[in-house]
Protein backbone atom coordinates (compact mmCIF):
# COMPACT_ATOMS: atom_id res chain seq x y z
CA UNK A 1 0.00 0.00 0.00
CA UNK A 2 1.14 3.51 -0.76
CA UNK A 3 -1.01 5.17 1.88
CA UNK A 4 -2.53 4.14 5.18
CA UNK A 5 -5.92 3.60 3.55
CA UNK A 6 -4.96 1.85 0.27
CA UNK A 7 -5.79 -1.69 1.42
CA UNK A 8 -7.26 -3.40 -1.68
CA UNK A 9 -5.68 -6.04 -3.89
CA UNK A 10 -6.51 -8.38 -6.79
CA UNK A 11 -7.38 -11.84 -5.48
CA UNK A 12 -8.89 -13.38 -8.62
CA UNK A 13 -7.67 -16.31 -10.68
CA UNK A 14 -4.04 -16.45 -11.81
CA UNK A 15 -4.52 -19.27 -14.30
CA UNK A 16 -3.57 -18.68 -17.92
CA UNK A 17 -5.97 -16.74 -20.10
CA UNK A 18 -5.74 -14.40 -23.06
CA UNK A 19 -5.46 -10.62 -23.02
CA UNK A 20 -9.21 -10.11 -23.06
CA UNK A 21 -9.58 -12.62 -20.22
CA UNK A 22 -7.19 -10.64 -18.04
CA UNK A 23 -9.00 -7.39 -18.82
CA UNK A 24 -12.26 -9.00 -17.76
CA UNK A 25 -10.75 -10.40 -14.55
CA UNK A 26 -9.17 -7.12 -13.51
CA UNK A 27 -12.36 -5.22 -14.36
CA UNK A 28 -14.51 -7.54 -12.22
CA UNK A 29 -15.05 -5.99 -8.77
CA UNK A 30 -15.64 -9.43 -7.23
CA UNK A 31 -11.99 -10.29 -7.95
CA UNK A 32 -10.77 -7.56 -5.58
CA UNK A 33 -10.53 -7.72 -1.79
CA UNK A 34 -10.36 -4.86 0.74
CA UNK A 35 -8.56 -5.03 4.09
CA UNK A 36 -8.81 -3.02 7.30
CA UNK A 37 -5.10 -2.38 7.82
CA UNK A 38 -1.64 -3.05 6.40
CA UNK A 39 -1.13 -6.25 8.39
CA UNK A 40 -4.38 -7.72 7.12
CA UNK A 41 -3.47 -6.63 3.60
CA UNK A 42 -0.09 -8.35 3.79
CA UNK A 43 -1.55 -11.53 5.24
CA UNK A 44 -4.58 -11.82 2.97
CA UNK A 45 -4.64 -13.15 -0.56
CA UNK A 46 -1.65 -13.16 -2.88
CA UNK A 47 1.73 -11.83 -1.79
CA UNK A 48 2.45 -9.46 -4.65
CA UNK A 49 5.95 -8.72 -3.30
CA UNK A 50 6.89 -12.15 -4.70
CA UNK A 51 5.98 -10.95 -8.21
CA UNK A 52 3.69 -13.84 -9.17
CA UNK A 53 3.45 -14.57 -12.88
CA UNK A 54 0.36 -13.52 -14.81
CA UNK A 55 0.35 -16.13 -17.62
CA UNK A 56 -1.05 -14.72 -20.86
CA UNK A 57 -2.16 -17.03 -23.64
CA UNK A 58 -1.54 -15.46 -27.03
CA UNK A 59 -4.57 -16.10 -29.23
CA UNK A 60 -6.33 -14.25 -31.99
CA UNK A 61 -9.59 -12.42 -31.45
CA UNK A 62 -12.61 -12.37 -33.69
CA UNK A 63 -14.01 -8.87 -34.20
CA UNK A 64 -17.79 -8.87 -33.93
CA UNK A 65 -18.10 -12.25 -32.19
CA UNK A 66 -20.60 -11.93 -29.36
CA UNK A 67 -19.55 -13.73 -26.17
CA UNK A 68 -21.97 -12.35 -23.59
CA UNK A 69 -19.11 -12.68 -21.11
CA UNK A 70 -20.51 -10.25 -18.55
CA UNK A 71 -24.09 -9.39 -19.52
CA UNK A 72 -26.57 -9.15 -22.41
CA UNK A 73 -25.62 -5.53 -23.17
CA UNK A 74 -24.54 -4.93 -26.80
CA UNK A 75 -22.80 -1.70 -25.76
CA UNK A 76 -20.52 -3.31 -23.13
CA UNK A 77 -17.19 -4.04 -24.83
CA UNK A 78 -16.47 -6.88 -22.39
CA UNK A 79 -19.23 -8.87 -24.13
CA UNK A 80 -17.34 -8.96 -27.44
CA UNK A 81 -14.47 -11.32 -28.26
CA UNK A 82 -12.10 -8.48 -29.21
CA UNK A 83 -13.37 -6.23 -26.38
CA UNK A 84 -14.66 -3.70 -28.88
CA UNK A 85 -18.25 -2.68 -29.53
CA UNK A 86 -18.99 -3.16 -33.25
CA UNK A 87 -18.77 -0.24 -35.66
CA UNK A 88 -20.44 0.09 -39.06
CA UNK A 89 -17.76 -2.01 -40.79
CA UNK A 90 -17.89 -4.91 -38.29
CA UNK A 91 -19.42 -8.26 -39.26
CA UNK A 92 -21.33 -9.52 -36.20
CA UNK A 93 -22.00 -13.14 -35.21
CA UNK A 94 -24.23 -14.22 -32.33
CA UNK A 95 -24.05 -18.01 -32.01
CA UNK A 96 -24.07 -21.00 -29.66
CA UNK A 97 -20.61 -20.14 -28.28
CA UNK A 98 -22.02 -17.13 -26.42
CA UNK A 99 -22.80 -17.34 -22.71
CA UNK A 100 -25.85 -15.10 -22.99
CA UNK A 101 -28.32 -13.66 -25.47
CA UNK A 102 -27.69 -10.17 -26.84
CA UNK A 103 -29.80 -7.05 -26.22
CA UNK A 104 -29.64 -3.65 -27.88
CA UNK A 105 -31.36 -1.47 -25.30
CA UNK A 106 -31.37 1.72 -23.31
CA UNK A 107 -32.26 3.88 -26.28
CA UNK A 108 -28.89 3.19 -27.88
CA UNK A 109 -28.01 3.10 -31.58
CA UNK A 110 -26.15 -0.08 -32.55
CA UNK A 111 -24.45 -0.49 -35.93
CA UNK A 112 -22.68 -3.26 -37.83
CA UNK A 113 -22.16 -4.61 -41.34
CA UNK A 114 -23.29 -8.23 -41.86
CA UNK A 115 -25.27 -9.71 -38.97
CA UNK A 116 -25.65 -13.45 -38.38
CA UNK A 117 -27.72 -14.82 -35.52
CA UNK A 118 -27.16 -18.55 -35.83
CA UNK A 119 -26.72 -21.68 -33.75
CA UNK A 120 -25.96 -25.38 -33.90
CA UNK A 121 -26.92 -25.80 -30.27
CA UNK A 122 -28.34 -23.42 -27.69
CA UNK A 123 -31.27 -21.12 -28.36
CA UNK A 124 -29.94 -17.65 -29.15
CA UNK A 125 -31.74 -14.33 -29.69
CA UNK A 126 -30.76 -10.77 -30.45
CA UNK A 127 -33.35 -8.31 -29.12
CA UNK A 128 -33.79 -4.62 -29.84
CA UNK A 129 -35.90 -2.85 -27.21
CA UNK A 130 -36.26 0.29 -25.14
CA UNK A 131 -36.71 2.60 -28.14
CA UNK A 132 -33.29 1.54 -29.41
CA UNK A 133 -32.09 1.00 -32.97
CA UNK A 134 -29.96 -1.49 -34.87
CA UNK A 135 -28.62 -0.68 -38.33
CA UNK A 136 -26.93 -3.48 -40.25
CA UNK A 137 -25.53 -2.18 -43.51
CA UNK A 138 -24.95 -5.67 -44.91
CA UNK A 139 -26.81 -8.98 -45.02
CA UNK A 140 -28.83 -10.17 -42.02
CA UNK A 141 -29.50 -13.87 -41.40
CA UNK A 142 -31.44 -15.64 -38.63
CA UNK A 143 -30.64 -19.31 -39.05
CA UNK A 144 -30.48 -22.61 -37.21
CA UNK A 145 -27.59 -24.63 -38.62
CA UNK A 146 -28.03 -27.69 -36.38
CA UNK A 147 -29.88 -28.89 -33.30
CA UNK A 148 -33.31 -27.53 -32.44
CA UNK A 149 -34.84 -24.39 -30.93
CA UNK A 150 -35.45 -20.77 -31.81
CA UNK A 151 -32.63 -18.67 -33.21
CA UNK A 152 -33.15 -15.11 -34.37
CA UNK A 153 -34.16 -11.53 -33.70
CA UNK A 154 -36.96 -9.81 -31.78
CA UNK A 155 -37.72 -6.12 -32.35
CA UNK A 156 -39.80 -4.60 -29.55
CA UNK A 157 -42.22 -1.66 -29.51
CA UNK A 158 -40.90 1.77 -30.50
CA UNK A 159 -37.59 0.29 -31.65
CA UNK A 160 -35.97 0.44 -35.08
CA UNK A 161 -34.28 -2.10 -37.33
CA UNK A 162 -32.65 -1.56 -40.72
CA UNK A 163 -30.81 -4.20 -42.70
CA UNK A 164 -29.29 -4.55 -46.13
CA UNK A 165 -31.17 -7.82 -46.64
CA UNK A 166 -32.99 -10.35 -44.45
CA UNK A 167 -33.02 -14.15 -44.57
CA UNK A 168 -34.68 -16.60 -42.13
CA UNK A 169 -34.07 -20.35 -42.33
CA UNK A 170 -33.43 -23.60 -40.43
CA UNK A 171 -31.98 -27.00 -41.28
CA UNK A 172 -35.24 -28.33 -39.82
CA UNK A 173 -37.29 -27.25 -42.81
CA UNK A 174 -40.74 -27.89 -41.35
CA UNK A 175 -39.96 -25.95 -38.18
CA UNK A 176 -40.37 -22.24 -37.45
CA UNK A 177 -36.95 -21.83 -35.82
CA UNK A 178 -35.11 -19.20 -37.88
CA UNK A 179 -36.99 -16.27 -36.39
CA UNK A 180 -37.45 -12.60 -37.17
CA UNK A 181 -40.23 -11.20 -34.97
CA UNK A 182 -41.86 -7.81 -34.53
CA UNK A 183 -45.46 -7.47 -33.40
CA UNK A 184 -45.91 -3.76 -32.76
CA UNK A 185 -46.93 -1.04 -35.25
CA UNK A 186 -44.82 1.53 -33.38
CA UNK A 187 -41.64 -0.23 -34.48
CA UNK A 188 -39.79 0.84 -37.63
CA UNK A 189 -38.57 -1.97 -39.89
CA UNK A 190 -36.73 -1.38 -43.18
CA UNK A 191 -34.89 -3.91 -45.33
CA UNK A 192 -33.10 -2.08 -48.12
CA UNK A 193 -32.65 -5.21 -50.23
CA UNK A 194 -34.28 -8.64 -50.46
CA UNK A 195 -36.36 -10.52 -47.89
CA UNK A 196 -36.05 -14.31 -48.16
CA UNK A 197 -38.20 -16.71 -46.11
CA UNK A 198 -36.65 -20.15 -46.53
CA UNK A 199 -37.74 -23.56 -45.16
CA UNK A 200 -37.52 -23.55 -41.38
CA UNK A 201 -37.65 -19.76 -41.23
CA UNK A 202 -40.39 -17.70 -39.61
CA UNK A 203 -41.21 -14.09 -40.43
CA UNK A 204 -43.50 -13.12 -37.55
CA UNK A 205 -45.17 -9.73 -37.96
CA UNK A 206 -48.35 -10.71 -36.10
CA UNK A 207 -49.80 -9.58 -32.80
CA UNK A 208 -50.84 -5.94 -33.03
CA UNK A 209 -49.27 -5.92 -36.49
CA UNK A 210 -45.94 -4.57 -37.69
CA UNK A 211 -45.02 -2.91 -40.98
CA UNK A 212 -42.00 -4.22 -42.85
CA UNK A 213 -40.72 -1.89 -45.57
CA UNK A 214 -38.86 -3.71 -48.35
CA UNK A 215 -36.57 -2.11 -50.91
CA UNK A 216 -35.82 -5.31 -52.85
CA UNK A 217 -37.62 -8.54 -53.70
CA UNK A 218 -39.75 -10.69 -51.38
CA UNK A 219 -39.47 -14.48 -51.68
CA UNK A 220 -41.21 -17.12 -49.56
CA UNK A 221 -40.09 -20.58 -50.62
CA UNK A 222 -41.29 -22.19 -47.38
CA UNK A 223 -45.07 -21.70 -47.51
CA UNK A 224 -47.54 -19.29 -45.96
CA UNK A 225 -47.33 -20.87 -42.48
CA UNK A 226 -43.79 -19.47 -42.30
CA UNK A 227 -45.14 -15.90 -42.49
CA UNK A 228 -47.41 -14.70 -39.66
CA UNK A 229 -49.26 -12.17 -41.75
CA UNK A 230 -52.84 -11.65 -40.52
CA UNK A 231 -52.19 -8.17 -39.11
CA UNK A 232 -48.93 -7.49 -40.95
CA UNK A 233 -48.17 -4.82 -43.52
CA UNK A 234 -45.67 -5.38 -46.32
CA UNK A 235 -44.68 -2.06 -47.88
CA UNK A 236 -42.67 -2.09 -51.09
CA UNK A 237 -40.73 1.16 -51.32
CA UNK A 238 -37.74 0.42 -53.54
CA UNK A 239 -36.66 2.70 -56.37
CA UNK A 240 -36.37 -0.10 -58.97
CA UNK A 241 -38.73 -2.85 -60.10
CA UNK A 242 -39.48 -5.34 -57.31
CA UNK A 243 -40.93 -8.85 -57.34
CA UNK A 244 -43.03 -10.98 -55.00
CA UNK A 245 -42.52 -14.74 -55.35
CA UNK A 246 -43.88 -17.60 -53.25
CA UNK A 247 -44.06 -21.38 -53.45
CA UNK A 248 -47.78 -21.63 -52.63
CA UNK A 249 -50.76 -19.39 -51.96
CA UNK A 250 -49.52 -16.44 -49.91
CA UNK A 251 -51.54 -14.21 -47.57
CA UNK A 252 -50.75 -10.72 -46.30
CA UNK A 253 -52.79 -8.48 -44.02
CA UNK A 254 -52.04 -5.24 -45.86
CA UNK A 255 -50.09 -4.80 -49.09
CA UNK A 256 -48.80 -1.26 -49.56
CA UNK A 257 -47.10 -0.03 -52.74
CA UNK A 258 -45.16 3.19 -52.14
CA UNK A 259 -42.42 3.23 -54.76
CA UNK A 260 -40.78 6.51 -55.84
CA UNK A 261 -39.95 4.73 -59.12
CA UNK A 262 -40.32 1.29 -60.66
CA UNK A 263 -43.19 -1.19 -60.40
CA UNK A 264 -44.15 -4.27 -58.37
CA UNK A 265 -44.32 -7.62 -60.19
CA UNK A 266 -46.11 -10.67 -58.79
CA UNK A 267 -44.07 -13.47 -60.30
CA UNK A 268 -45.33 -16.62 -58.56
CA UNK A 269 -46.76 -19.35 -60.77
CA UNK A 270 -47.68 -21.51 -57.76
CA UNK A 271 -50.45 -19.68 -55.91
CA UNK A 272 -52.49 -16.51 -55.49
CA UNK A 273 -51.33 -13.54 -53.44
CA UNK A 274 -54.30 -12.88 -51.16
CA UNK A 275 -54.76 -9.57 -49.33
CA UNK A 276 -56.80 -9.96 -46.15
CA UNK A 277 -57.50 -6.33 -45.22
CA UNK A 278 -56.22 -3.58 -47.51
CA UNK A 279 -54.43 -2.93 -50.79
CA UNK A 280 -52.90 0.54 -50.42
CA UNK A 281 -51.77 2.00 -53.74
CA UNK A 282 -49.65 5.12 -53.25
CA UNK A 283 -46.93 5.01 -55.91
CA UNK A 284 -46.02 2.29 -58.40
CA UNK A 285 -48.08 -0.03 -60.56
CA UNK A 286 -48.80 -3.67 -59.63
CA UNK A 287 -48.35 -6.27 -62.38
CA UNK A 288 -50.08 -9.53 -61.35
CA UNK A 289 -48.95 -11.58 -64.36
CA UNK A 290 -51.18 -14.08 -66.16
CA UNK A 291 -50.89 -17.02 -63.76
CA UNK A 292 -52.15 -17.06 -60.16
CA UNK A 293 -54.09 -13.96 -59.18
CA UNK A 294 -53.85 -10.97 -56.92
CA UNK A 295 -56.92 -11.45 -54.74
CA UNK A 296 -58.70 -9.36 -52.11
CA UNK A 297 -60.73 -11.22 -49.51
CA UNK A 298 -64.28 -10.44 -48.42
CA UNK A 299 -64.47 -6.95 -46.85
CA UNK A 300 -60.93 -6.06 -47.92
CA UNK A 301 -60.51 -2.57 -49.36
CA UNK A 302 -58.39 -0.89 -52.00
CA UNK A 303 -57.31 2.69 -51.27
CA UNK A 304 -55.46 5.66 -52.79
CA UNK A 305 -55.37 4.37 -56.39
CA UNK A 306 -54.41 6.94 -59.02
CA UNK A 307 -52.59 7.19 -62.34
CA UNK A 308 -49.43 6.72 -60.25
CA UNK A 309 -50.54 3.42 -58.73
CA UNK A 310 -53.06 0.80 -59.85
CA UNK A 311 -53.33 -2.88 -60.81
CA UNK A 312 -51.97 -3.36 -64.32
CA UNK A 313 -53.78 -6.63 -65.02
CA UNK A 314 -56.34 -8.93 -63.42
CA UNK A 315 -57.64 -8.37 -59.88
CA UNK A 316 -59.95 -10.75 -58.00
CA UNK A 317 -62.42 -9.56 -55.34
CA UNK A 318 -64.17 -12.03 -53.04
CA UNK A 319 -67.37 -11.14 -51.17
CA UNK A 320 -70.64 -9.26 -51.41
CA UNK A 321 -69.40 -5.79 -50.43
CA UNK A 322 -69.44 -2.89 -52.87
CA UNK A 323 -66.02 -2.50 -54.42
CA UNK A 324 -64.20 -0.48 -57.06
CA UNK A 325 -61.49 -2.41 -58.88
CA UNK A 326 -58.40 -0.11 -59.13
CA UNK A 327 -57.39 -1.43 -62.55
CA UNK A 328 -55.83 0.29 -65.53
CA UNK A 329 -53.22 0.02 -68.25
CA UNK A 330 -50.24 2.06 -69.31
CA UNK A 331 -50.22 5.13 -67.11
CA UNK A 332 -54.00 5.40 -66.69
CA UNK A 333 -56.25 4.28 -63.85
CA UNK A 334 -59.53 3.03 -65.38
CA UNK A 335 -61.63 1.61 -62.53
CA UNK A 336 -64.76 -0.53 -62.65
CA UNK A 337 -67.16 -0.82 -59.71
CA UNK A 338 -69.57 -3.46 -58.42
CA UNK A 339 -72.39 -3.33 -55.86
CA UNK A 340 -75.25 -5.51 -54.64
CA UNK A 341 -73.15 -8.62 -55.14
CA UNK A 342 -75.14 -11.79 -54.68
CA UNK A 343 -73.00 -13.85 -52.25
CA UNK A 344 -70.19 -13.33 -49.74
CA UNK A 345 -68.49 -16.51 -50.94
CA UNK A 346 -68.51 -15.63 -54.64
CA UNK A 347 -65.72 -13.79 -56.42
CA UNK A 348 -65.37 -11.62 -59.52
CA UNK A 349 -62.25 -10.88 -61.56
CA UNK A 350 -61.71 -7.63 -63.46
CA UNK A 351 -59.20 -6.24 -65.96
CA UNK A 352 -59.12 -3.15 -68.16
CA UNK A 353 -58.14 -3.17 -71.86
CA UNK A 354 -57.39 0.02 -73.83
CA UNK A 355 -58.32 -1.66 -77.11
CA UNK A 356 -61.22 -1.76 -79.60
CA UNK A 357 -63.66 -4.49 -78.47
CA UNK A 358 -65.19 -4.54 -81.96
CA UNK A 359 -61.87 -5.95 -83.16
CA UNK A 360 -60.70 -7.93 -80.14
CA UNK A 361 -64.06 -9.40 -79.10
CA UNK A 362 -66.36 -8.88 -82.08
CA UNK A 363 -70.04 -9.65 -81.77
CA UNK A 364 -73.34 -8.23 -82.96
CA UNK A 365 -75.28 -5.35 -81.38
CA UNK A 366 -78.35 -6.46 -79.44
CA UNK A 367 -81.66 -4.58 -79.16
CA UNK A 368 -81.31 -0.97 -78.03
CA UNK A 369 -77.61 -0.66 -78.88
CA UNK A 370 -76.37 1.42 -81.78
CA UNK A 371 -72.66 0.83 -81.25
CA UNK A 372 -70.07 0.20 -78.54
CA UNK A 373 -66.81 1.91 -77.70
CA UNK A 374 -64.00 1.54 -80.18
CA UNK A 375 -61.40 2.55 -77.56
CA UNK A 376 -61.71 0.43 -74.43
CA UNK A 377 -63.49 -2.31 -72.54
CA UNK A 378 -63.33 -4.22 -69.25
CA UNK A 379 -63.28 -7.90 -68.50
CA UNK A 380 -65.57 -8.63 -65.53
CA UNK A 381 -66.49 -12.25 -65.01
CA UNK A 382 -67.04 -14.84 -62.25
CA UNK A 383 -63.92 -16.21 -60.63
CA UNK A 384 -65.66 -18.55 -58.19
CA UNK A 385 -69.36 -19.27 -57.75
CA UNK A 386 -72.10 -17.65 -59.82
CA UNK A 387 -72.09 -14.02 -58.67
CA UNK A 388 -74.40 -11.30 -59.95
CA UNK A 389 -73.79 -7.60 -59.34
CA UNK A 390 -74.64 -4.09 -60.41
CA UNK A 391 -71.79 -2.62 -62.45
CA UNK A 392 -70.44 0.93 -62.62
CA UNK A 393 -68.18 1.89 -65.52
CA UNK A 394 -66.13 5.05 -65.91
CA UNK A 395 -65.06 7.21 -68.80
CA UNK A 396 -62.25 9.66 -69.23
CA UNK A 397 -61.57 12.05 -72.09
CA UNK A 398 -59.92 11.69 -74.49
CA UNK A 399 -59.27 8.01 -73.84
CA UNK A 400 -62.96 6.99 -73.89
CA UNK A 401 -63.76 8.20 -77.42
CA UNK A 402 -65.52 11.44 -76.48
CA UNK A 403 -68.51 10.48 -74.36
CA UNK A 404 -70.96 13.36 -74.94
CA UNK A 405 -74.59 12.18 -74.80
CA UNK A 406 -75.12 10.91 -71.25
CA UNK A 407 -78.86 10.04 -71.55
CA UNK A 408 -78.10 7.67 -74.43
CA UNK A 409 -75.11 6.09 -72.68
CA UNK A 410 -75.51 2.39 -71.84
CA UNK A 411 -73.55 -0.39 -70.25
CA UNK A 412 -73.11 -3.12 -72.85
CA UNK A 413 -72.43 -6.71 -71.83
CA UNK A 414 -71.00 -9.29 -74.22
CA UNK A 415 -72.64 -12.74 -74.16
CA UNK A 416 -70.28 -15.36 -75.55
CA UNK A 417 -72.77 -18.12 -76.44
CA UNK A 418 -74.81 -15.75 -78.63
CA UNK A 419 -71.83 -13.60 -79.73
CA UNK A 420 -73.92 -10.54 -78.95
CA UNK A 421 -73.57 -7.30 -76.99
CA UNK A 422 -76.65 -6.67 -74.82
CA UNK A 423 -77.98 -3.43 -73.34
CA UNK A 424 -77.69 -3.54 -69.53
CA UNK A 425 -79.14 -0.10 -69.01
CA UNK A 426 -78.21 3.25 -67.55
CA UNK A 427 -78.91 3.49 -63.84
CA UNK A 428 -77.53 7.02 -63.62
CA UNK A 429 -74.49 9.05 -64.62
CA UNK A 430 -72.29 11.58 -62.84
Amino acid sequence: PTTASDWSKYNGLLTATNQRGWIIRVDDATNWASFGDCNAYAAGGYDWTLAPILPITTVGFTPGLWTGQRSTDWFDCINWDDARVPVAATDVVVDQSALRNCVVGGGGAAVCNDLNVRSTGATRTLSVNGASSLTAGGDVACERLGGTGLVGMVIAASSTFQGGSLRVASVNGASLEGLFRCSDPTSQLQVLGNVDVQPGGYLDLGGAGAELRIGGDYTNSAGDVHFNDATATLTFNGTVDQTVDHSATEFVGRLRVDKPSGDLYLSSALGDLIVRNNLDLLQGRVFPGTGPYLQLQDNATATNASDLSFVHGMLVKVGNDAFTFPVGKGNLLRPIGISTVSSASDALVAEYYPADPNVVVGGAMGPGLDHISSCEYWLLEPHTGTPTANVTLTWRDPYSCEVTNLPDLRIAHYDGPTDTWYDRGNGGTT
